[in-house]
């Protein structure tokens, strides 16, 4: 799914963000302003939408001072179906929510990252996310495992530095997370 712009899965045309930007809004839009909140697309080509979707009647049009302005006709048979294209990223993220819910044992903390978090990744892009579980039965105190960690990983024979990072009571860390390498690999390595 596009994140940037996932009415893309329903349709390829621009109708699709705009009766999404007019379902978050709640109130009455400019094309310009309609424009300015769309993933893409041009003024010309909103405008051109809007005149479709008025015309179906999905969307109400109406002279507000000297600006024409355009809101979603919440009472249409398929304006439901524009709230669901307005919400399909909140829909993404709670159903993730959802199903490491059901795992066990739960994870403590989820991050999702990268180009889904930011909204800009496209069709191709996968889902970064970061889950951190409390440690399973058997499993060695994490703190005493990173001491070990320098050990375990080679690259290059460049020397190796791990650093943790602890909540203080105060909930500051005690220590920051610095770099893994005290030397950068050579450009042969």
């Amino acid at each position: 799914m596009d994140l940037t712009d996932p009415t893309r899965s329903v349709t390829a045309t621009l109708d699709g963000p705009v009766l999404a930007v007019l379902a978050q809004s709640g109130k009455p839009l400019t094309a310009g302003e309609v424009t300015g909140q769309m993933p893409r697309g041009s003024e010309v080509g909103v405008r051109r939408s809007l005149a479709r979707l008025v015309e179906q009647g999905i969307v109400h049009a109406e002279m507000m001072g000297r600006n024409l302005v355009h809101e979603l006709n919440r009472d249409h048979i398929a304006a439901d179906i524009a709230v669901q294209l307005a919400g399909l990223r909140l829909e993404l993220w709670q159903r993730l929510r959802r199903a490491l819910g059901s795992w066990n044992p739960k994870p403590v903390y989820g991050y999702v990252f990268g180009s889904a978090a930011r909204g800009d990744g496209g069709p191709d892009s996968d889902i970064d996310v970061l889950l951190v579980h409390p440690p399973f039965p058997g499993d060695s105190d994490p703190r005493r495992r990173s001491n070990r960690l320098g050990g375990q990983i080679a690259l290059g024979g460049a020397p190796q530095r791990t650093a943790s990072s602890e909540m203080a009571p105060s909930g500051r860390r005690d220590s920051q997370p610095g770099p893994c390498l005290d030397r950068q690999p050579s450009a042969g390595a």
